[in-house]
Formats: structure tokens, C-alpha cells, sequence
């Protein structure tokens, strides 16, 4: 079975011979390898291909090779691709020109099996830690934009994704809602942090099952306090995602002895009907806000849509 992690080495190589050779040389270290006998075609695979080190010849009676890694370097902007450059042409403007186009190293023909070899596993190292990198940064970047205890996106991350909502879009109803745990810090006070946190995970869990699909948003505010968004264009249907929601929570059986609405934890949701050609979310926001605030004070473990 072929190695799913073998790395693809490109060779741009008009001339049959060294292609071969240098072919013989990647297998022997790893490597898959494909082919190209002129810039276009290059261009055209690193598109439509992972490739992860490009060796290549300078030398083309149809096209300027160094023309070549200028337009590689150009088109592939998303990650770095190492060039080698192997060729016959020995004089050091030649070398000037290929790094200054954008090639990585210069090897002039004929150059041993030891001496290329050697400079691909270089640059496999470079491209190793290139990759590294890339998914450290990308696990920090998912990391910046979670609520540590919950998961769910965070206060900063939600409010950038509404703005980043399509204009073209706007004609669909959405429903902005401000959730709350009520009577949280006299739980808090009963049963310690622990539990309290325990209790945030657990309701956190009800508002990303309920609101999982493509267009749905949810975050967590603040302490005991949720953010979501969710689009409909049946009011009938939003009202009963919305109970749904609150009955969920309900459904969890967490004991809450000291509240005075329930003897298990429950939720109060104010909900904004925001038709949102208009983007000021500021003011969608306060308007949730107040409905969230009009559902605790006339007296919770229920919602209200504005």
C-alpha cells in the first residue's frame, strides 16, 4: 500500500535523461515525484497539487526558467514551496538571477547523488517544520476564538463572525438571543465552583446541539451568561427551536435547591427577531439584552422575543 505521507517532489526537466536521474534519486529518499517539461505545465500542477519541493532546470528554449520560479513564487502565496534549481549554466549572474526570482538553492550539472540528495533532505526538514508550524499556529488560532471551559466560541469570536455575515443574506430572519442561567450564583454558593462550572459545560452542551447547523452561532458571553444566533424563516418554527432550548435545559435534572423557580436549573432567554440588512449589532445585541432582562424580572425559566 502506498505511504499516504510521502512528500511529492516536482521535476520541471526538458531533458529525458535528468529527469530520470533525479527521479532515481527522490524514489530512493521517499519521495513521489511528477513531471513537467516547461513552466505552464509547473504552474498548472502546483495548483492543482500538493507539491513540496520543486528541482528544476533553468536551461528552456521556450520559455525563460527563471520566468518559471518568479511565477510559482507568485501563485503560491498559501504556503512556501522550496526551489532547487539544477543546471547547466554555471555563471554567477545566472545564480543572482534564479535567487533573486525566488529559487532556494543553485546546483550546477553534473552534480553527485550524494551533493542533490543531501540539499532534498534540507529542505524536507524546512518543509517539516514549515508544516509544524502551520498547525501550531492554526490550533492557537482556533484557540484565540474558544471559551476555555465550554468550547464554544467566545464573546470577541462570536461578535467578528456576525460581522462577517453576507449582506446577501440579510433577507432572512435571524434570531439574536441573550441566555442566562438563573439564580446561578445562589448554585454557585450552594455547591461550590466546581460544580458550578460543571453545570456551565453541561448547558453550554444543550445550545451547541440544539443550534449545530451551518448558519448557527453560539457563544459564551460571560460567567453564566450565552450568546447565539440562528436563522428562520418561519416564526412558528423559531419560537419552538427557542422552547425547545429552555425545555432541554430543564431536561438536565441539575439540582438547584435555593432557586425560587425551580428545583432543578433553568434558563431565561431574550430574544431580538433581527432583520439584519439592518448590521447595527450594538443595538441588536441591547435589545436582546432587555428581552433577557423583562424574562428574569417577570419570573424566569422562560423567553421573550422583541
Amino acid at each position: 500500500m502506498e505511504n499516504i505521507d510521502k512528500k511529492t517532489l516536482l521535476i520541471i526537466q526538458p531533458r529525458s535523461t535528468l529527469r530520470y536521474a533525479i527521479e532515481q534519486y527522490s524514489s530512493k529518499l521517499g519521495f513521489s515525484t511528477r513531471f513537467a517539461k516547461d513552466g505552464s505545465t509547473a504552474a498548472s500542477l502546483v495548483r492543482a497539487e500538493k507539491i513540496d519541493i520543486i528541482v528544476m532546470d533553468v536551461e528552456s528554449k521556450n520559455e525563460s526558467g527563471f520566468e518559471t520560479i518568479s511565477n510559482i513564487r507568485q501563485n503560491s502565496t498559501e504556503r512556501w514551496i522550496p526551489i532547487i534549481v539544477c543546471t547547466g549554466l554555471a555563471n554567477e549572474e545566472d545564480l543572482e538571477r534564479a535567487i533573486n526570482a525566488g529559487a532556494d538553492d543553485y546546483l550546477v550539472l553534473p552534480v553527485s547523488e550524494t551533493i542533490l540528495a543531501a540539499k532534498i533532505k534540507v529542505m524536507e526538514r524546512i518543509v517539516d517544520m514549515q508544516e509544524e508550524l502551520a498547525k501550531k499556529t492554526r490550533k492557537l488560532a482556533i484557540l484565540a476564538e474558544r471559551d476555555s471551559l465550554t468550547g464554544l466560541y467566545n464573546r470577541r469570536a462570536f461578535l467578528e463572525k456576525l460581522t462577517l455575515i453576507p449582506a446577501s443574506e440579510g433577507k432572512t430572519n435571524a434570531y439574536l438571543l441573550m441566555i442566562d442561567i438563573d439564580h446561578f450564583k445562589l448554585f454557585n454558593d450552594e455547591y461550590g465552583h466546581p460544580a458550578g462550572d460543571e453545570c456551565i459545560k453541561k448547558v453550554a452542551n444543550v445550545l451547541s446541539e440544539a443550534l449545530r447547523g451551518p448558519t448557527d452561532l453560539v457563544a459564551r458571553y460571560g460567567g453564566e451568561e450565552f450568546i447565539a444566533l440562528f436563522r428562520s424563516c418561519d416564526p412558528t418554527f423559531a419560537e419552538e427551536k427557542i422552547e425547545s432550548i429552555r425545555l432541554a435545559v430543564m431536561n438536565l435534572n441539575i439540582e438547584n435547591k435555593k432557586s425560587t423557580t425551580s428545583k432543578f436549573i433553568t434558563i431565561s432567554i431574550g430574544c431580538h427577531k433581527w432583520i439584519m440588512t439592518n448590521r447595527d449589532i450594538n443595538s441588536a445585541i441591547q435589545i436582546s439584552d432587555s428581552s433577557l432582562y423583562e424574562a428574569k424580572k417577570s419570573g424566569r425559566n422562560k423567553y421573550l422575543i422583541n
